[in-house]
């Protein structure tokens, strides 16, 4: 029987989960952007859509970006996205 090893998320983060392409999205939020409150899955998932995320990384950004990123954050960050699309 093969063993499974689950590592909490906050253990996962902190090992290898951070960097790019993460970091060029959370620094392209300018500071005069404020807010409170956590951005919804469903904001950090189009994010991950637009910024062209695997599924891998899509789990990755959401543990990553949920404590940081408010909804008015992410709603930034995803008009940025669509204006860099076009």
């Amino acid at each position: 029987m093969q063993t499974v090893q689950f590592f909490p998320p906050q253990e996962r983060f902190e090992s290898h989960y951070h960097g790019e392409p993460y970091d060029s999205l959370l620094v392209m939020v300018p500071d005069r952007v404020s807010g409170s409150g956590f951005a919804s899955d469903k904001q950090l998932a189009y994010i991950a859509h637009l910024a062209g995320f695997t599924q891998e990384q899509l789990l990755d950004w959401l543990l990553i970006a949920r404590p940081v990123l408010s909804p008015e954050r992410a709603h930034w960050l995803i008009q940025e996205l669509k204006a860099k699309a076009m």
